[in-house]
């Protein structure tokens, strides 16, 4: 249970007032592909799903994302002999929660 002070998976949620919804962005630490130096590091966050949803429970995506799906070992260093199954939102339960959450606010 110790992440040994590495960020690995980062869950943005801001809420939107323009068109009163919320954006979820899910961002990963990937591999910058170059040579690591001290400017540039090995690893840098990028966004690998987004969602906007409005107040009615409509969910898009411009990257076209069905579900946020957290991978074990984002979440864990010590990963068992049979690796256990990612955490997963469904779309429907991100409309559900986005739609009680927006309930409350307003």
């Amino acid at each position: 249970m110790n992440a040994d002070k590495r960020t690995r998976f980062i869950i943005l949620v801001k809420l939107e007032t323009d068109w009163f919804g919320l954006n979820i962005e899910c961002r990963m630490m990937v591999e910058t592909g170059r040579h690591h130096t001290r400017l540039m590091p090995a690893l840098i966050p990028r966004c690998v799903l987004d969602f906007d949803i409005k107040d009615e429970g409509d969910v898009t995506s411009t990257m076209g994302s069905t579900q946020i799906e957290v991978p074990y070992s984002s979440i864990f260093d010590e990963v068992p002999h049979v690796s256990p199954p990612a955490t997963m939102l469904s779309i429907v339960e991100l409309s559900a929660f986005a739609v009680w959450l927006l309930e409350q606010i307003r």
